[in-house]
């Protein structure tokens, strides 16, 4: 069995350890008491629940339409809104459906619009043969 080791030029190192200083300050400026530095290899992450949706300042920076709380019209419409982080199964589609939901939230508060994702069919940007593929195996 082939094993391989990570091997990072100086430069890479300098540059991680720059962004990750800076990456610090911003952190910290906005009020962290602590910051873990990984050493992680690369890999395949789906980082989620940074800005979580919730319905209590208490416990989330967005309100139950992804708006930021101390940020008018500061929307967050990806893995980050999610209320938590189960660290195993793709949220690709959910992802999808928060984009979707708060497209209509954004269109309904501040353009006056009708809310549509109820009362609509989806429209599904997959190819028909895939969809076919699916159903036909009973996925």
């Amino acid at each position: 069995m082939t094993v391989q080791h990570r091997r990072r030029s100086a430069r890479t190192r300098r540059n991680r350890d720059y962004a990750t200083r800076k990456a610090v300050e911003l952190m910290r400026a906005a009020g962290a008491k602590r910051v873990h530095r990984c050493d992680w290899p690369p890999l395949i992450l789906h980082s989620q629940s940074s800005m979580r949706m919730g319905v209590s300042d208490r416990d989330s920076v967005l309100d139950a339409d992804a708006e930021a709380r101390w940020v008018k019209r500061l929307f967050v419409a990806d893995n980050s809104a999610l209320a938590n982080s189960l660290g195993g199964p793709n949220p690709t589609l959910t992802t999808q459906a928060i984009a979707t939901r708060t497209a209509e939230k954004i269109f309904a508060k501040y353009f006056g619009g009708d809310p549509w994702v109820a009362r609509e069919n989806p429209v599904s940007s997959i190819d028909d043969r895939v969809t076919a593929a699916v159903i036909e195996r009973g996925i």
